[in-house]
């Protein structure tokens, strides 16, 4: 339990860093190591560490949207087939709610911004954005 209660300060920590630091660093080697420390604890069957990583480092989409595309949509497809898709997991599931993903396709990944939104900039093309919502309405799928 304590072991437990360590790690997952230790990526409430790294969650803090990733934020703070230049999106230059969320690169595709970086969110790599992010996915390879999923999988591991796909394998291991660790789910409460699993919920965190998604939780507090993989869903953090403020942060992630100011990725290259490609990073974007390697994120989103990771999470939708191999996090969601084969675990059996309720926590992995519910951290991936369904209302959870509508917010971020509404906030992030809008097609026609619609009248009273903000306008923000965007690297991301139509579609870009519709291979995005797939895989994060496919992960939406997967959790029911």
């Amino acid at each position: 339990c304590q072991a437990y209660v360590a790690t997952h300060r230790t990526l409430l920590v790294i969650a803090h860093l990733l934020q703070q630091s230049d999106s230059a660093f969320l690169c595709e080697p970086a969110l790599e190591a992010l996915l390879s420390l999923g999988r591991t604890l796909v394998e291991i069957k660790h789910a409460p560490l699993l919920n965190s990583l998604i939780n507090d480092i993989l869903l953090r989409t403020d942060m992630w949207v100011k990725t290259s595309v490609q990073v974007q949509i390697k994120l989103y497809s990771v999470l939708s087939t191999e996090f969601v898709g084969s675990s059996e997991s309720c926590d992995v599931r519910q951290s991936l709610s369904v209302a959870r993903i509508i917010n971020i396709l509404r906030e992030f990944y809008w097609i026609e911004q619609e009248p009273g939104m903000e306008i923000t900039e965007r690297k991301l093309t139509g579609e870009d954005v519709i291979s995005i919502r797939a895989f994060l309405l496919l992960s939406a799928k997967q959790s029911l």
